[in-house]
């Protein structure tokens, strides 16, 4: 019996790791100074409006499944 625990804990223990390193991997960050270097083109002023489009998008969807609404 105390085998089938311990080898539930080492499970559980494995997986809490895995998902820590999965949500805690560096966001892609933009600085100012390549915001400012990329919105000197059309090209790169589309796909900077579809990061912060989607960086909203994000922040929406987290507010909406999260347990504490504000």
């Amino acid at each position: 019996m105390k085998t089938v625990v311990r080898k539930q804990f080492e499970v559980g223990i494995v997986c809490s790791i895995s998902l820590l390193l999965l949500f805690s991997s560096p966001a892609n960050a933009l600085d100012v100074k390549t915001y400012e270097e990329l919105k000197r083109t059309s090209l790169s002023k589309e796909v900077l409006k579809s990061f912060i489009l989607g960086l909203g998008e994000g922040y929406s969807w987290s507010n909406t499944f999260s347990p504490i609404q504000i």
